[in-house]
């Protein structure tokens, strides 16, 4: 019996036979086209390395812009209804806090008086970005969610505008990168021993 593909797996391969543009990049600009909401490529990336929940109208709009076979497409359907299945069966359990979320906190403790507020961080990088953020989704990644990896980038450069040394910054991406990895879907093969190992190796070489 054949294996059946992860909707990430499948995305990655569609990708990959566009005649014009192949890179996440072009995915993402045609999928925004489709979507509500601005697609980053980081996103595509994490999507496909199945690291990261998505809306069904999210994955609805990377395959319409992929333009699949109708026989891909009820593949690629399938395939999302599974992996935003088994995201929704995470809910349940007790939220896990993420590395990189512990040192976010650390670091916007200690800026100024009295610390960096949410809603600050957040208002700055709603116009950085030119799209709107909340402060609420700057509470999560103080703790349980993963930011995306443009949002690390444009949060870096804010902390580090604000006082943050080299040394945190430098902390943040690498428990970043151990988060990304101990996260993601395709390493499940491994025991929970052998993906932490594989992580703190990974975040070594940032």
């Amino acid at each position: 019996m054949a294996r059946l593909k992860a909707f990430g797996e499948l995305v990655a391969e569609e990708r990959k036979k566009n005649q014009k543009d192949t890179t996440q990049r072009w995915l993402a600009i045609t999928a925004t086209a489709k979507h509500t909401n601005t697609v980053a490529a980081s996103t595509i990336s994490r999507i496909e390395q199945g690291a990261v929940p998505i809306s069904e109208a999210l994955g609805i709009a990377i395959i319409k812009a992929l333009k699949p076979s109708r026989s891909k497409e009820r593949e690629l359907r399938a395939a999302l209804k599974v992996y935003i299945q088994k995201f929704q069966a995470k809910k349940g359990n007790k939220a896990k806090v993420y590395e990189s979320g512990k040192v976010l906190d650390e670091i916007m403790r200690g800026i100024g008086e009295n610390g960096l507020a949410d809603a600050e961080l957040a208002k700055e990088l709603s116009e950085k970005l030119n799209r709107p953020l909340s402060y609420q989704a700057v509470q999560q990644w103080r703790g349980i969610r993963l930011m995306s990896d443009e949002m690390l980038v444009a949060v870096s450069k804010e902390l580090k505008k604000r006082g943050a040394t080299p040394e945190q910054l430098r902390k943040l991406k690498c428990r970043h990168v151990y988060d990304v990895l101990m996260d993601m879907q395709r390493l499940n093969y491994l025991d929970r021993t052998q993906r932490e190992k594989l992580a703190k190796y990974g975040a070594r070489l940032v």
